[in-house]
């Protein structure tokens, strides 16, 4: 938007009048702004609330008064017609250009007592154990 916009040599050049600085709330704020709406929320809440949304004004604003923060959480994430459920993916495509590749779940390196690694493919506690063969007739 930047480039296309802002910066283009069209009709639409230099059209910047103020430019706002925008960032999210601190935890403090958070804890203001949770007051001001009526979200009966303990201090614990507030800190495992930013924890979840940051201090993202955005996320805030659909926290419903009256429901505790599990409630919330699940009502805005993890429901069916939950309204932030697909927000997670978005947000990571629109970070990363291979954001298949940022989010695959990574391989664990287990670190052994005498210098070797493996993976957790390769743990012996994963490892398939191979039946023992039959005993071979004399």
């Amino acid at each position: 938007m930047v480039k296309n916009l802002f910066r283009n040599r069209g009709g639409l050049h230099n059209r910047v009048t103020a430019r706002i600085a925008l960032m999210p709330f601190t935890l403090s704020e958070c804890e203001k702004y949770a007051a001001e709406r009526g979200l009966a929320m303990s201090r614990d809440d507030i800190a495992e609330c930013f924890m979840v949304f940051g201090g993202i004004p955005y996320y805030w604003r659909n926290l419903r008064p009256g429901a505790s923060l599990a409630q919330n959480i699940d009502a805005l994430l993890f429901r069916p017609n939950a309204p932030m459920k697909g927000e997670f993916g978005e947000l990571y495509k629109s970070l990363f250009g291979k954001s298949a590749a940022h989010s695959a779940p990574r391989r664990v390196r287990w670190s052994h007592t005498d210098g070797t690694d493996t993976t957790d493919r390769e743990h012996p506690r994963r490892a398939k154990v191979a039946a023992p063969s039959a005993p071979r007739p004399s």
